[in-house]
């Protein structure tokens, strides 16, 4: 595949590149752990299968459709905004949060309600920026993203509950631990390797500064799980469209499936609906002689 690509791209624009081959450790590393230094933007094919058509839409735009939510990475957009996402991935906690407002690491931190006061002030601030974002999203997209809908605590309620628990705690060690839980909440920090969880202050970032290619694949992604029919098949297409468009996937190649049958059997029509995995398809039709 990446020979092809490579001679796609020197033949129809003359644009030469080198492949490098890596051991399949390596190439799990730099395709899955988000943004790794000294890794220049390149192509990572993969091919992905439609899987229980109408109960899974989310499979509608292949595996592509993963790419919306991989893209709060801030693997694309202006340098200024991928500068500020690397914060994200290098280090344990974002190391610009630690500096503004202690490091979760030094038992020492949290015991005192001044040093929980910077964190405090980040959320009051962070807050109003995330729910004027959702008020104006399409209804569909803020009730199966946001994770605000009826029944669920506003970010206001969360705040306050941190801060009444650690007027509770009896120790310091309890003082620092809730102080930990309210520091990720708010900030950024590494959840596993290569994975960042985005804090209220970041998400805020990224409302305010993502790239409006990034917020129309999010979006569309987000309504797409809990779309069906027609609605469903547009928004796949607008997905693979908008991407192919902007360069960001190839339509290299497309798979044929093939079923090997018994003599005397003809017009085996696969259905699709019936579970794919492994390209192996339960039969609806056939016709027996």
């Amino acid at each position: 595949m990446a020979e092809a690509v490579a001679a796609e791209l020197k033949q129809n624009l003359g644009v030469k590149f080198t492949i490098q081959v890596e051991n399949p450790t390596i190439w799990g590393e730099l395709s899955t752990d988000g943004m790794l230094k000294g890794i220049l933007p390149g192509y990572d094919i993969a091919s992905g299968g439609e899987n229980w058509a109408g109960t899974d839409p989310g499979s509608y735009p292949l595996s592509i459709n993963q790419w919306g939510t991989e893209w709060a990475s801030g693997a694309i957009g202006p340098q200024s905004y991928r500068d500020h996402a690397e914060n994200w991935f290098f280090y344990t906690y974002d190391r610009q949060e630690v500096k503004a407002w202690g490091n979760p690491s030094n038992a020492q931190e949290g015991v005192q309600i001044s040093q929980w006061q910077p964190i405090i002030s980040a959320a009051k601030k962070a807050i109003p920026v995330i729910m004027a974002f959702w008020k104006k999203q399409p209804a569909d997209f803020f009730d199966n993203n946001s994770g605000l809908g009826p029944g669920s605590l506003t970010l206001d309620q969360t705040l306050n509950n941190y801060v009444a628990s650690y007027k509770t705690a009896k120790t310091a060690a309890e003082k620092h631990a809730d102080w930990v839980s309210f520091w990720k909440w708010v900030g950024t920090y590494v959840s596993s390797p290569g994975d960042a969880s985005l804090g209220l202050v970041d998400q805020a970032y990224v409302m305010t500064h993502e790239p409006k290619l990034q917020y129309d694949i999010w979006s569309w992604t987000g309504v797409l799980w809990s779309s069906t029919g027609q609605q469903a098949l547009k928004l796949a297409a607008k997905i693979s469209n908008t991407l192919m468009a902007s360069g960001y996937i190839v339509p290299l190649n497309y798979e044929d499936d093939n079923y090997l049958v018994q003599p005397g059997v003809q017009n085996v029509d696969p259905n699709p609906d019936i579970g794919a995995f492994g390209n192996f398809y339960n039969l609806q039709y056939l016709n027996l002689k």
